[in-house]
């Protein structure tokens, strides 16, 4: 193991610019180096997995401790075609619902326990007791667990609910789909106790069937991706996320959800900081103003707003947030609000 000086940010960093970067962002973080691999990792195109859990050897447990952060939370939003990666803040930009938390439900566990108090069919119950859903350790929020996992006692119920709202078998193996006959397929809904626990505040993730089906190698053909195979408890993973923007606030013992477009790539953004109080993006970017002003956000700046939700009901339709640019792959802090940034543009058209 050795101690390296890393830092999170984007990648178009120009290297003359590097060591200053290094100097205000950077931090040691403890590097293995590996000999070996097995199993999937063998062929699939990813090089590994970087743990988030809450724990003190992550990435974000060391960036608290070194002052790079101030807040214990990231987020995360998964999508078709890309996606985004928050520490210690939240970008709102791309949301087009309100945030809805459910409380974690151990402190001491490394993961991120949530209860899922119903799983529904097209706006139906499959009838799957609450103490089943929830058995033995409970269900976690992992976004390192590629499909979603349910308590197997659930297979019949699920199976027959789907059989009765979609005219077909579902399948983990293969499915043939026309785009008009996976459009077609039922909506599975996932319901998360809200922070209040009487009901008021319940979150209500809606899965399509292109998030619950995976595309195979075959054009047209899927394969099942929600699966009711444990012998207890369950995994809400990777896609489940797709879709939403995963605050996944320690801090606070929550986990939030919002509906986002954060894939969507509508040209650049390039974010520059306003005074001294935090950052904003520069209307009509170019990749040239991109490369000498790189997507990071000065954390040692103790006026940065702080990354609350703004006021709404859980999961409730908002208009969609003006993007003027595509999100980063992965920045540091929250972003001004829309307000601050008007009067960005304002002075800067004055």
């Amino acid at each position: 193991m050795v101690d390296e000086l890393v830092w999170v940010g984007g990648f178009s960093t120009p290297s003359d610019e590097m060591e200053g970067i290094l100097k205000t962002f950077g931090f040691r973080f403890p590097v293995g180096c590996q000999t070996k691999e097995t199993g999937l990792f063998i062929t699939q195109k990813e090089n590994g997995i970087m743990g988030l859990g809450r724990h003190r050897s992550t990435v974000m447990s060391y960036m608290l401790n070194a002052g790079r952060v101030t807040q214990n939370l990231f987020t995360l939003c998964f999508a078709g075609d890309g996606g985004e990666l928050v520490f210690g803040g939240v970008d709102y930009s791309h949301h087009t619902s309100d945030v809805g938390y459910t409380p974690l439900l151990d402190d001491k566990s490394a993961y991120y326990p949530v209860h899922v108090k119903d799983i529904r069919m097209n706006g139906v119950s499959l009838g799957i007791d609450a103490g089943t859903i929830n058995s033995g350790r409970g269900v976690i929020v992992d976004s390192g667990t590629t499909d979603t996992f349910f308590d197997s006692k659930g297979s019949r119920a699920f199976m027959k609910a789907f059989q009765n709202a979609a005219g077909r078998e579902y399948s983990e193996k293969r499915m043939d789909l026309t785009a008009d006959e996976l459009a077609a397929l039922p909506t599975i809904s996932i319901i998360l106790s809200g922070m209040k626990g009487d009901g008021t505040e319940d979150i209500q993730l809606d899965i399509p069937a292109s998030s619950y089906l995976t595309p195979s190698d075959k054009v047209g053909s899927y394969n099942g991706n929600f699966h009711f195979s444990e012998r207890s408890g369950g995994v809400l993973g990777a896609s489940t996320m797709i879709g939403f923007d995963v605050i996944f606030d320690t801090e606070n013992k929550r986990v939030g959800f919002a509906e986002s477009d954060c894939g969507v790539a509508l040209g650049v953004m390039v974010w520059t900081k306003w005074r001294t109080r935090s950052w904003s993006r520069i209307p009509n970017a170019t990749e040239t103003s991109r490369a000498h002003m790189e997507t990071v956000v000065d954390m040692n700046d103790n006026r940065s707003l702080s990354p609350t939700s703004p006021p709404g009901s859980p999961l409730s339709p908002r208009s969609r947030a003006a993007r003027k640019g595509q999100s980063p792959k992965f920045t540091i802090g929250s972003p001004v609000d829309e307000e601050d940034a008007d009067k960005f543009r304002e002075e800067e058209e004055g």
